[in-house]
């Protein structure tokens, strides 16, 4: 699981542009968030951790609402811990699982499962799901839960939801100290656990059938070297992971291919201490949701498994203050919430709700297969529009298949820098329509117009 153990202020400018704000839904930590393909938001966070009353408060967050429309208190045995998160599932209709582990003086630490048969407005009496703690489920195959945690040793497996798999603790993967970052992700019937320490990351995948309990089952395949922190999702037929650089540089993704990774794509600068999640849906989607400069949540989307990227925007300003935690969630549409919390401050737990409609896309496929994109991003309060190329599952360079890309003017903005693909445009109004045209070496000229909005305006 993507965590900050060692929290940072970010004492960074605050953008200069007045942002929506998250709406707080409570006061705890370790927030987990689901949503279905109808919009109705599901979060579950802890509260009075070591201290009476120590349970997982659930709030139901209506459609196109950011405030529950019900909340409730779902009792756990022992107590909670800090390193860990509220998982929330929604395995079938009407069904909401809340996986939290607890710790039971004189036991030990366990992985609990509460469920919901009736949309989360009651739960039954939490059973145990493992012999360990996990601090991190995801649905698994066959109906199983898949379980992820460290902070020494990555760890994984698959459990059964009504408790059969109680006596079992998974298996211990990759080498010691190397699990203080994990995730855990499911592709069909295969599953991609993934650790790292500050430097180093790792990543093994257990195979269709395989016995997730015997850590020989688990392939090893590690991602780019010195990289770390992996947020790992799974996509139809395999799996992306985004993971930070030890050095300079970007955030970046990479694709599971076979027995190896695809060639990195960059998406934003790396900001030390920064969160970050990769999140996809059944129709393969990936969304990155990172907390950055000026205490905002940017979001980005890709539809093509992390090959081609839409506009980097803000969804959210995060406050004055430093979030401790992001989880988030999307639906087959892509429309998604995230949830973060406060944990050095007010103790807050915060939504937002977020959607591809705000983060615009130009596209246009030319002849042999090639597609072209321009898109927005920034760079602090500077706006670029850039124009970016793919051919089959490579990126590549736009200048390969372009001749040139002729950035156009627009009301309400004023362009700046010109590059052969690429510009800079200063807005002054909220939005603007940019005209690009695009000259391939082989076919008709297109114009491409992306709708783009001021850097920091969330709407």
């Amino acid at each position: 699981m993507r965590r900050i153990l060692l929290a940072a202020l970010l004492l960074l400018a605050a953008p200069s542009v007045a942002v929506a704000k998250p709406v707080t839904i409570g006061t705890g930590q370790n927030p987990g968030v689901a949503i279905d393909d109808a919009g109705t938001a599901y979060v579950g966070w802890q509260i009075n951790t070591y201290q009476p009353g120590d349970a997982v408060q659930f709030c139901v967050i209506p459609p196109r609402r950011s405030r529950c429309g019900s909340q409730l208190t779902i009792p756990f045995p022992g107590q909670g811990y800090n390193r860990s998160r509220v998982s929330v599932l929604l395995p079938a209709p009407n069904v909401v699982d809340v996986i939290v582990p607890r710790t039971i003086t004189s036991q030990g630490a366990f992985s609990f499962l509460a469920r919901s048969v009736d949309g989360g407005r009651t739960f039954a009496p939490a059973v145990q799901l493992s012999s360990e703690q996990f601090a991190e489920a995801v649905q698994g195959p066959g109906g199983r839960i898949a379980l992820a945690d460290g902070p020494t040793t990555l760890r994984g497996g698959l459990f059964a939801p009504d408790g059969s798999s109680a006596g079992t603790e998974g298996s211990s993967l990759g080498p010691y100290l190397e699990g203080v970052f994990t995730d855990i992700a499911v592709s069909g019937e295969e599953v991609l656990a993934a650790g790292s320490d500050a430097g180093t990351s790792h990543a093994f995948r257990l195979g269709a059938g395989a016995d997730p309990n015997n850590a020989a089952a688990w392939q090893q395949i590690d991602p780019a070297p010195a990289s770390r922190q992996p947020s790992v999702a799974g996509l139809p037929g395999g799996f992306a992971v985004m993971l930070e650089p030890t050095g300079p540089g970007n955030l970046f993704v990479q694709r599971l291919e076979g027995a190896g990774w695809s060639p990195p794509v960059g998406l934003v600068d790396a900001v030390s201490n920064n969160d970050f999640r990769l999140l996809s849906n059944a129709r393969g989607r990936l969304t990155a949701l990172i907390t950055y400069t000026g205490y905002r949540l940017i979001y980005m989307t890709s539809t093509d498994g992390g090959l081609l990227w839409s506009s980097t925007v803000t969804t959210a300003n995060l406050g004055d203050d430093y979030p401790t935690s992001l989880e988030g969630a999307t639906n087959a549409s892509g429309a998604g919430a995230a949830v973060v919390d406060y944990g050095l401050d007010d103790k807050s737990v915060k939504v937002t709700r977020f959607t591809p409609r705000t983060a615009p896309v130009a596209r246009r496929t030319f002849r042999g297969g090639v597609r072209v994109q321009i898109r927005s991003s920034c760079d602090d309060d500077k706006l670029s529009v850039l124009v970016e190329a793919a051919r089959g599952t490579r990126r590549v360079a736009p200048a390969t298949v372009l001749r040139r890309a002729r950035f156009g003017r627009a009301r309400g903005a004023r362009r700046g820098f010109r590059g052969d693909f690429r510009a800079r445009y200063e807005l002054r109004r909220r939005t603007a329509r940019i005209p690009v045209r695009i000259v391939p070496r082989r076919g008709k000229a297109r114009t491409l117009r992306l709708r783009v909005r001021r850097c920091g305006a969330t709407r």
